[in-house]
């Protein structure tokens, strides 16, 4: 699945997230705020479980990733070999989804709140 499939995909989910939320929990009228709100809520989540994802496809889906990407950054100038270690790691790794998730869903709650909202 490529980045734009996937974002389409993410966008999806929290519009179905949201939906059922304006559905079950605000008798199906929500403002803005509320939808946005539930966005907000639905990222934090999906922000403390990235890392773990992340684990579980380094440590066992692709357990050579790091070292294979550290070589073909290296090989081809990229970066030296101390900045590709320092960027390709676990721990950045880790952090960088659990950001770009929070920031993503932020952004997408903002949208998707936006053209769900019922009065």
């Amino acid at each position: 699945m490529d980045d734009h499939a996937l974002c389409s995909f993410c966008r999806f989910i929290y519009l179905l997230a949201i939906r059922e939320k304006r559905r079950r929990a605000y008798q199906k009228k929500m403002t803005w705020l509320q939808g946005f709100v539930s966005g907000i809520i639905l990222s934090l989540f999906v922000a403390l479980l990235s890392p773990i994802g992340q684990y579980i496809t380094h440590n066992y889906i692709t357990p050579e990733y790091f070292n294979t990407v550290i070589e073909y950054s290296v090989t081809n100038d990229i970066m030296t070999r101390t900045k590709a270690n320092d960027y390709f790691n676990i721990n950045n790794y880790m952090w960088q989804s659990a950001f770009g998730a929070l920031g993503f869903g932020v952004v997408t709650a903002a949208i998707v709140a936006f053209f769900t909202r019922k009065k």
